[in-house]
């Protein structure tokens, strides 16, 4: 069977080669989510400014290369409501590389 005539007609199975990128990216998004768990202090699923630089800390020791906290927190900060949710975070993080988890750049794998 051609695989890429039956991914064009929306073939649902999962081969080989994806079955490696979705691996990949649930270590980075669990570990993402360990990280974002773990600097939000107040548990209300939501990081504001004074708990963000535990978690951009944590994030460079990965390679984010974050330089600006300020910055980071803007882009990543879609809705304009002060804080981050988990999902914010995660939109962000699947367009970044992060060799510092072991993984390589996991955006290189699609």
């Amino acid at each position: 069977v051609d695989q890429t005539s039956t991914q064009a007609k929306g073939d649902k199975r999962v081969d080989r080669s994806e079955f490696r990128i979705l691996l990949v990216k649930l270590s980075v998004m669990f570990r993402l989510h360990a990280a974002f768990s773990e600097a939000d202090r107040n548990a209300d699923r939501h990081l504001n400014r004074q708990e963000i630089n535990a978690f951009f800390t944590k994030l460079n020791k990965w390679g984010a290369g974050i330089t600006s906290f300020d910055s980071a927190f803007l882009e990543m900060d879609k809705d304009g409501g002060g804080d981050l949710t988990f999902r914010e975070v995660a939109d962000w993080a699947m367009r970044k590389p992060f060799p510092g988890l072991g993984l390589g750049d996991h955006n290189a794998l699609d």
